[in-house]
């Protein structure tokens, strides 16, 4: 089951993301209230990381960060016997 957001613009219905189903589905549609014509759906999850995009910033090259993170990390004492 999958839940989409939309608008019904008095004649269709506009869907706010892409539905990823190519087969015939059955659908329920549910009218919850009025919204004005400048109010803007919510925003799917796709939008909000692709909205992300780019503005990671630091001034380190790649090398930097990824030594960064290998001088960060912590052998864990779980597993030293194995599975």
């Amino acid at each position: 089951m999958l839940t989409v957001e939309g608008i019904y613009n008095g004649k269709n219905i506009e869907l706010s993301e892409i539905v990823p189903f190519k087969e015939k589905k059955k659908v329920l549609v549910t009218f919850l209230e009025d919204i004005s014509e400048k109010r803007e759906l919510t925003k799917t999850s796709a939008q909000v990381l692709l909205d992300l995009c780019g503005s990671w910033e630091d001034d380190r090259d790649a090398e930097e960060i990824v030594s960064e993170i290998k001088q960060g990390r912590k052998n864990s004492a779980r597993l030293r016997n194995g599975f």
